[in-house]
Parts: structure tokens; C-alpha cells; sequence
């Protein structure tokens, strides 16, 4: 009884500490040791254990950034009245821990 008691609370202690996690679809983890040395590969979607080490999480999905609202004007004091663009970027998986 007393193991099972000892076992639990390592358990819920691990959980409370960040020992482990879940990676999200459409994300990677970064893994890092204690010392700040990241180490090389990405961590796919699913569970992770990380006791001395800690994991920082990347969207990798396709990104919008909305400019909305300029008014631009050229060098001969032309201007627009509106424009409005839209930047889609993403990042790739194999790459970010680089």
C-alpha cells in the first residue's frame, strides 16, 4: 500500500513540475537540456517525458499576418486611400530546432 501511495505522489509531482506534456497537431517541440544545449531533432505531436530536460513548443501551420489600413504615399505625394495585405508564412518542421 505504501509503494502505490509513494508512487502516486511521484506521479502527480511529475505532472505539476513539467516532467510531461502533450505536443499539439500542427506543432514541434524543442528539446533542452539543463546546461541550455538544444538538442538536435524535433519532437513530433504526442506525449513527451522530460525530467532534466524542458521542451519549448513551435506552430508550424500556415501563419497569417494582416496589414490592413495603410495609406501609402509615393515619392510625387500619390497616395492610396486603402490597402490592405495579407502575408502567409510557415516554418519548416525539419528545420526549427536549427
Amino acid at each position: 500500500m505504501k509503494r502505490i501511495f509513494v508512487l502516486g505522489m511521484v506521479l502527480v509531482l511529475a505532472a505539476c513540475c513539467g516532467a510531461c506534456g502533450r505536443i499539439e497537431t500542427g506543432h514541434v517541440g524543442v528539446r533542452t537540456d539543463f546546461n541550455k544545449t538544444v538538442e538536435t531533432g524535433e519532437l513530433q505531436p504526442g506525449w513527451y517525458g522530460a525530467v532534466f530536460t524542458s521542451v519549448d513548443e513551435y506552430v508550424i501551420k500556415e501563419t497569417e499576418l494582416a496589414l490592413t489600413d495603410m495609406t501609402p504615399k509615393a515619392k510625387d505625394n500619390l497616395s492610396l486611400k486603402d490597402l490592405d495585405v495579407s502575408i502567409f508564412y510557415t516554418v519548416t518542421p525539419g528545420q526549427v530546432a536549427d
